[in-house]
C-alpha cells in the first residue's frame, strides 16, 4: 500500500494517479471475449439474422467468479 503524503490514508497498489484502479488483463481474457462476440455477430449478420444481433450475451468467463458477498466479507473484518 502507498502512503498518502501528510495523511494517515493509504492507497491500493493498483490505484491510478488520476483516480480509479488499474485493471490488468494478464490472462488476455478481454481480447478472447471480443473475438468470440465478433464471431457470433459475423455469423448472425451473414445468415441474415440482423434483428437477433442485439441479443448476443457476453461470455460467462468474462465475469468475475466471486459474488458481491465475497467482496464485502473483508470490509467487515475490522468491525469490533
Amino acid at each position: 500500500m502507498l502512503q498518502l503524503e501528510n495523511t494517515e490514508f493509504k492507497l491500493h497498489n493498483l490505484s491510478h494517479d488520476e483516480g480509479g484502479i488499474i485493471m490488468n488483463d494478464e490472462e488476455n481474457i478481454i481480447p478472447q471475449a471480443i473475438y468470440e462476440v465478433m464471431c457470433k455477430l459475423t455469423k448472425r449478420a451473414l445468415s441474415g439474422q440482423v434483428s437477433e444481433m442485439w441479443s448476443i450475451p457476453s461470455p460467462a468467463y468474462l465475469h468475475y467468479p466471486l459474488s458481491i458477498l465475497n467482496f464485502t466479507q473483508n470490509d467487515c473484518s475490522y468491525a469490533l
